[in-house]
């Protein structure tokens, strides 16, 4: 995109911290830290860039990388209907770290899923946010790789996101 609207508070900043929770989105897979920049998009603005969600979250990360990501898994939010229909799920965890797709590639490997095949994290790595591989070095701090069984059901996902973007393409396109 050429440009992205954010926040004046943040552009001024000198420090950026992100604190997102630790969720499954029907529509994304994972909805931690890289997508939480996403969210300091002006709502009006915003609704112009869910065509292209990996790319403005990848954009939006590029515009205001935080210094610090923290996502909060105390009660993680889990479920193929998520966040709006998910449930919450105590994991007592939280994942921070100045790599926000290290990050989000932890999360991820909680929830079960490889980070690779999850967009905005693997388009996030190739435009050099941060590493997908990242993650083992924030792991070393887990006695044991904490899991999350989020019963995500993929086909369901598909048929969820496709019905978005068709009728996207019909309502702003």
């Amino acid at each position: 995109f050429k440009e992205i609207d954010m926040p004046e508070t943040i552009a001024r900043s000198n420090c950026l911290i992100s604190l997102a929770k630790l969720k499954t989105s029907s529509v994304t897979k994972i909805s931690c830290a890289l997508k939480n920049q996403f969210g300091c998009i002006p709502y009006k603005k915003k609704i112009r860039f869910h065509r292209f969600l990996d790319e403005a979250i990848v954009d939006a990360n590029l515009a205001m990388r935080p210094h610090l990501s923290i996502v909060d898994g105390i009660i993680a939010h889990a479920g193929a209907k998520g966040p709006a229909f998910g449930r919450p799920v105590p994991t007592h965890i939280m994942i921070a770290g100045d790599d926000p797709v290290a990050v989000d590639s932890c999360c991820a490997k909680i929830f079960g899923f490889n980070p690779y095949f999850i967009g905005h994290v693997r388009k996030a790595a190739k435009a050099k946010i941060g590493s997908m591989h990242g993650y083992e070095v924030i792991l070393k701090g887990f006695q044991r790789m904490p899991k999350v069984n989020p019963e995500f059901n993929m086909l369901e996902n598909f048929i969820t996101a496709t019905a978005i973007k068709f009728f996207k393409k019909d309502t702003l396109g």
